[in-house]
């Protein structure tokens, strides 16, 4: 046997980690719900005067109650949740995409209907998208158990949010048309209908993906946030991904937030690679000292439109305003600087080829015919 298998077959026999207790908790600022941590909630509560509010939703809420003046405690975050909970938008009607089978399509837009807290949620499913890499299969989706490994416990992938929302998706999906619509597609069509929610524009979805029969966290190989732009440019170049491609899929970085872990070795001093006052306001947001996962803050990529899809990230990273060393870098690269620069100065070819290359992405390591399997449930495996 090769030395690299036999290290491969000893990774695999690998005694489980064991899988922290979580319970659902619900956001009283935009009503979706997270996994989480019973002291995590606790925490979160003692922080909102005994409300539970989700990690994005928090963010604005500081936010808003920095801008009314004074540092925010307790009563103050109150005060400005209960703001923002009046200020929250409508319920946006769903519309109709060519291609949708009618049952998916009334499924998926009834579940859009009820939830435009979905536009924040998918905030965070992008996050999921990110991974799809590694290709295409709802692997991810699987919940670890003692006994069985998941994608999921993958140091990239532990502080991802919005597995929730595909479940109920799916729920919707499963009462409408059983075993039909695989959890990959709707992981796809969720894609496609956050973009759309959040300005971005719309596209055709092929459907008849299948799900995985495994899910194994040894497998999961993402590029971290810190590596090298050099390194990550071969990771999306071995996926079929070119340097304009992939410049285009950091755009996706203009909804949603980002672990102050993911960026906080960039805080110690001035370096010119991030603006001084955005590191200094970094500092006071993460402190210089690393977090347990429980405790490690989340902050807007996006502060300016952070739920909105548009082209306003490339311009932060032309004015060093990137939290992620990675995407910064993008903005000066020989391969890649050009390309920021055009799509900080054209929005319309912005939306135009993020839809296109999402398009791409969702191809990416895709099961079709007797491959794996249609999942009744996202989280398990039909023989489960």
């Amino acid at each position: 046997m090769m030395e690299e298998d036999v290290a491969a077959t000893a990774e695999q026999q690998q005694p489980l980690q064991p899988v922290a207790k979580v319970e659902d908790a619900w956001c009283e600022c935009c009503g979706m719900s997270e996994e989480c941590t019973p002291e995590y909630i606790r925490e979160v509560r003692g922080q909102f005067s005994g409300r539970w509010v989700c990690e994005l939703c928090a963010e604005a809420v500081t936010e808003e109650a920095e801008k009314n003046g004074g540092a925010p405690g307790p009563h103050r975050r109150l005060q400005a949740l209960q703001r923002l909970r009046e200020d929250a938008p409508g319920v946006v009607p769903g519309g109709g995409h060519a291609g949708d089978p009618p049952q998916a399509l009334q499924a998926t837009t009834a579940a859009a209907d009820s939830l435009l807290q979905l536009a924040i949620e998918l905030a965070r499913v992008h996050r999921i998208i990110a991974t799809w890499l590694q290709g295409c299969d709802a692997s991810l989706l699987i919940v670890p158990t003692p006994t069985r490994s998941s994608e999921r416990v993958a140091i990239p992938n532990q502080t991802l949010r919005g597995f929730n929302i595909v479940n109920a998706v799916k729920s919707t999906l499963e009462a409408a048309c059983p075993a039909v619509v695989s959890c990959a597609d709707t992981l796809a069509l969720m894609a496609r209908d956050s973009v759309v929610l959040l300005g971005g524009a719309t596209y055709d979805v092929a459907l008849g993906r299948r799900d995985s029969l495994q899910s194994n966290a040894w497998e999961v190989d993402l590029p971290a946030p810190f590596s090298s732009l050099d390194d990550t440019l071969r990771h999306f170049a071995a996926k079929g991904f070119s340097a304009e491609e992939t410049v285009v899929l950091f755009g996706a970085h203009t909804v949603g937030g980002t672990h102050c872990s993911s960026f906080r070795y960039r805080l110690a001093k001035p370096d010119g690679t991030m603006d001084e006052n955005l590191r200094c306001d970094m500092v006071v947001v993460c402190g210089q000292v690393d977090q347990p996962p429980v405790a490690d803050a989340m902050t807007f990529l996006d502060p300016v439109t952070p739920f909105a899809v548009d082209n306003a990230y490339y311009a932060q990273l032309m004015s060093n305003r990137s939290l992620l060393q990675v995407d910064q870098e993008a903005a000066t690269h020989g391969a890649t600087a050009g390309y920021v620069a055009y799509y900080a100065a054209n929005p319309d070819a912005f939306l135009r080829r993020f839809s296109e290359v999402m398009v791409k992405l969702e191809t990416v390591g895709v099961l079709e015919g007797d491959a794996g399997e249609v999942r009744r449930v996202c989280t398990k495996y039909n023989t489960s």
